[in-house]
């Protein structure tokens, strides 16, 4: 039976659980998995398991997960959770702001007013009293003045809240209140999957532009620039649905991990190693009695051929485009994506091919998992590996290790594993094609 450490988000120990009735832990290549830990409340430190601590297997910091809920009785306790980099599922993608003030700068030698342009500096002239604002520039400038015109922020427009009925906002102090939320476009990204990874998690997660929204203590791993080059975009998406749509379209995994060492989390990328030819190799065969049960499973069910996407525009004058439509008759599947206000061509079709690429069909591998003699997990396969497997029928298929299940209960070890695309679920579906603003 393992033992489990458990700690808080601050890194100190709560305390050590050697019993327990059982436990299911699944470890995601792409997603983040899930934790399930049933016990007696009444063993040694069992109330040290609360929402927000830390558990993983001695020794094995890298299988670390976040507990997220508890059930409580007289004689039972049951925690559940997901894996560490769930902390991604606290934050959606939220855009850069578009600025919404131009700044200049009085050069008195010149007697010339000049624009600063540098985006930080103009966000940081927005909250100086000293400042002089205003719609139009002084006629009385002096050298080093700084001048914010805040046209923009003073054409907001009040909505109202009778029937839609409102106005222009001209007081100042309002104007910036209203506008703080009215200026966000698109957080685009285009290079490879790493750096892509990073971006979004950088941007939400380690040193957002709202301070609050940052994850103390969480630090962005060195970029080794791997992966495959795609460009991306995202709109208050689910930050956690962006990541693992990133990893699925590149075959680059994504991590959350805790440094014990230097008592921080770390941010990084999870490349699998290819395990399929050589010394390395790793086949998982019935006949070789270190898999059972291998099924495939193909799903059809929700998946498109043909997006039509939706941009600028209103009703008959609306800019739609049609992406990936090749297919015919019975073999076409359509579906239907709002893209805002996007009037870009290229953008537009973008967005229907990251649509496309969610609805594409799921080929699943599962397999129950014999952990002896050759291919053990853990020593000569992990998670996101790429392996050999091969079903009754003879049919071999090199495939990555998706999601891998363990499973302790009544002094046993079993393993399940998922291969190729994660088994899709209801909730998964639900979280893909409402995790946008449009």
């Amino acid at each position: 039976m393992l033992t489990l450490q458990v700690m808080n988000l601050h890194f100190e120990k709560l305390g050590e659980i050697a019993r327990y009735q059982s436990l299911s832990m699944t470890r995601s290549y792409c997603g983040t998995g899930s934790f399930d830990l049933t016990l007696d409340p009444r063993l040694p430190n069992a109330l040290a398991l609360m929402p927000d601590a830390i558990v993983f297997p001695s020794g094995e910091p890298h299988k670390a997960f976040l507990i997220e809920d508890i059930t409580l009785t007289r004689t039972k306790l049951q925690a559940k959770g997901c894996m560490l980099k769930g902390l991604a599922k606290r934050r959606v993608c939220v855009p850069p702001l578009t600025l919404p003030a131009r700044l200049w700068q009085y050069n008195g030698a010149m007697e010339v007013w000049e624009e600063v342009t540098d985006p930080a500096a103009i966000r940081e002239a927005i909250t100086l009293g000293s400042l002089y604002q205003g719609f139009t520039k002084p006629a009385d400038p002096t050298h080093g003045m700084l001048f914010l015109d805040m046209t923009e922020l003073g054409a907001v427009y009040d909505w109202g809240t009778s029937l839609g009925l409102g106005g222009v906002v001209s007081d100042l102090q309002e104007a910036k209140l209203r506008s703080q939320y009215q200026n966000f476009g698109w957080d685009r990204f285009t290079g490879d999957a790493e750096s892509a990874l990073l971006h979004y998690a950088i941007n939400n997660l380690i040193s957002p532009e709202d301070p609050a929204r940052a994850i103390p203590g969480l630090f962005a791993a060195a970029n080794e620039h791997r992966g495959l080059n795609l460009p991306w975009q995202a709109r208050f998406t689910k930050l956690e649905s962006m990541l693992e749509s990133i990893g699925e379209a590149t075959g680059l995994g994504w991590d959350i991990r805790p440094d014990l060492t230097e008592q921080r989390l770390v941010f990084g990328a999870w490349e699998g190693v290819n395990r399929t030819t050589g010394t390395a190799l790793c086949l998982m065969d019935e006949k070789n009695g270190n898999a059972d049960q291998v099924t495939l499973k193909r799903t059809y069910t929700g998946s498109a051929t043909t997006c039509y996407v939706g941009g600028s525009g209103e009703d008959e004058n609306r800019f739609i485009l049609s992406v990936g439509g090749t297919e015919e008759g019975l073999d076409r599947r359509e579906l239907w994506a709002e893209a805002g206000s996007i009037d870009d061509a290229e953008l537009l079709r973008l967005y229907g091919r990251n649509r496309l690429d969610a609805a594409a069909p799921k080929n699943t591998l599962t397999a129950e998992l014999i952990d002896s003699g050759a291919c053990r997990y853990g020593r000569d396969y992990d998670v996101g590996d790429l392996v050999v497997v091969r079903d009754s029928y003879g049919n071999s298929q090199t495939v990555r290790v998706a999601e891998l299940t363990e499973i302790h209960e009544n002094g046993k070890r079993s393993l399940r594993a998922a291969f190729g695309d994660a088994p899709i679920t209801s909730s998964a579906v639900l979280s893909r094609t409402g995790s946008a603003a449009r």
